[in-house]
């Protein structure tokens, strides 16, 4: 029966307590309460559009048949779904068009279709089930319009998906492209606070590019959970933090990293690229492809801003009693020129001489510079780079002792390299050697040391947890340092 209802098909509020369903295609605008009581709904027929300004009240799940049905919430203050006995609420499209207040779920719900224009759909502990497989089954969601809580989507083997989801009064969204799966049905996805106490992540030795991962933005973090019995996945995923107050300045400082549940450690998988993230309006944007299992996703930084020049190396090499410095960027910005600096002490820096940069480059360019050595001391040298604004940096030091003394030979193969490097030491001076790696803007990697007392002169190491790129090798014999560089494919 309709009661409070004029002839206009506009209704105050609306009890269904007998038989009610729909010949033709309609509309009907019901400004408070629609209330299922004890009777029976058959919107399966013809398509048929509600507009509800109250709460949606139903007391048998069984006897609401909405195949055909959308529902338009635009009240101005909080409406509730309210879902009875005998299952999940099934409505075929919801629409939330809410300048104030919250649609909240006091139960789950299924929906084909769920399309925001403006309002936030709260699901508390429960869930909305978006079980149309389609990329577009989910519309409309912005800044003002998405779901906190936890929503259900159903997806197919392949397709880019949406899941815009965050927490009150912040929108983070995120966005998965499935390249292929085997059995993956539907991802449960949520967005999470973070325990002030895991930010500081620097212990782990997470490293990007050579850079240590050190601080998880404050945000929080995603938790994409898939159905059960997947066989095999292949995604690319895409982040969107807005809600983070200790933000890195530049884009590169970011990378998406992912852990198993709360109880376990972060971990880097998937590939990074730097030139995929970004940073516009306040929202960090982070982006991982290669990936091959869901679970909590975070975006993390490194805490050293990204330098107007970016160092592939930096090295030196003993030459007929000279020191040959030697060293290549991967890319300049605004950059004049370096001043060769040396000293004997690391206290005191004379400079040798200038030499002219690239000014703006994104390719790899290479530079050398030739010091006649008169003495067997150590030399420290370093880089001291200008930019045309008058802006310093300055490289790493290093130091070398060129005398007549015959130079060890190492020889490092193969180049470039997948998994392994060997490393041959001939006529070398010492019963140990260091060896260590370092990535971009000389961020220490890894340090191995081994024993020569055996006569053992050939080395191999693991680069396999490498990513690909250049990285300097720093060889050091108690006196001595000796720089190559190893590629890794």
């Amino acid at each position: 029966m309709l009661n409070n209802c004029s002839t206009d098909k506009i209704c105050k509020s609306l009890t269904i307590q007998g038989q009610i369903y729909n010949q033709a295609n309609a509309v009907l605008d019901i400004k408070e309460n629609l209330i299922l009581q004890g009777g029976i709904v058959n919107f399966d027929l013809n398509s048929i559009q509600i507009k509800i300004g109250g709460d949606l009240i139903v007391d048998d799940n069984t006897n609401f048949n909405a195949d055909s049905l959308e529902i338009i919430f635009n009240g101005i203050s909080d409406q509730n779904v309210f879902s009875g006995i005998n299952g999940n609420l099934f409505i075929n499209k919801i629409t939330l068009d809410k300048n104030s207040g919250n649609l909240i779920l006091d139960d789950d719900i299924e929906v084909s279709y769920l399309n925001f224009i403006n309002g936030v759909l709260s699901t508390g502990f429960n869930r909305i089930f978006v079980s149309n497989p389609e990329t577009f089954a989910i519309s409309g969601f912005s800044e003002s319009a998405y779901i906190t809580g936890n929503l259900r989507r159903a997806v197919n083997s392949t397709g880019n998906y949406s899941f815009p989801v965050g927490i009150s009064g912040i929108f983070e969204r995120a966005d998965v492209e499935i390249m292929n799966s085997d059995n993956l049905n539907y991802i449960d996805a949520s967005f999470n606070h973070i325990d002030p106490s895991e930010l500081d992540i620097s212990s782990l030795g997470l490293y990007v590019n050579g850079d240590l991962l050190q601080t998880v933005l404050n945000g929080g973090y995603w938790t994409l959970t898939p159905n059960s019995g997947i066989n095999s996945v292949n995604y690319n995923i895409g982040l969107y933090l807005r809600g983070s107050s200790n933000a890195g300045n530049e884009p590169g400082q970011h990378s998406i990293i992912k852990r198993q549940n709360s109880s376990s450690d972060w971990v880097i998988r998937g590939i990074h690229n730097n030139a995929t993230q970004s940073i516009a309006g306040g929202t960090v944007y982070a982006y991982r492809s290669n990936l091959d299992e869901f679970s909590d996703f975070a975006i993390a930084k490194n805490n050293d801003n990204i330098l107007p020049v970016e160092f592939l190396y930096l090295e030196i090499e003993c030459e007929n009693n000279a020191n040959i410095l030697k060293w290549a960027t991967a890319s300049e910005k605004n950059s004049d020129y370096f001043e060769v600096q040396s000293s004997s002490n690391t206290n005191k820096w004379t400079t040798l001489t200038k030499v002219s940069a690239a000014g703006n480059s994104n390719s790899t360019v290479e530079y050398s510079y030739k010091v006649d050595s008169k003495n067997s001391n150590i030399t420290y040298y370093r880089l001291k780079q200008v930019d045309f604004d008058g802006s310093v940096l300055f490289s790493k030091i290093v130091s070398s002792k060129c005398n007549q003394n015959e130079s060890p030979e190492i020889i490092i193969y193969p180049v470039p390299a997948d998994e392994f490097v060997n490393i041959v030491l001939n006529n070398w001076k010492n019963d140990q050697v260091v060896i260590e790696i370092f990535g971009a803007d000389y961020k220490l990697i890894n340090k191995y040391v081994f024993d020569l007392s055996n006569s053992n002169e050939i080395f191999t190491i693991d680069i396999s947890y490498l990513k690909s790129g250049i990285y300097s090798l720093r060889l050091t014999d108690n006196q001595n340092v000796y720089l190559r560089r190893i590629v890794k494919h």
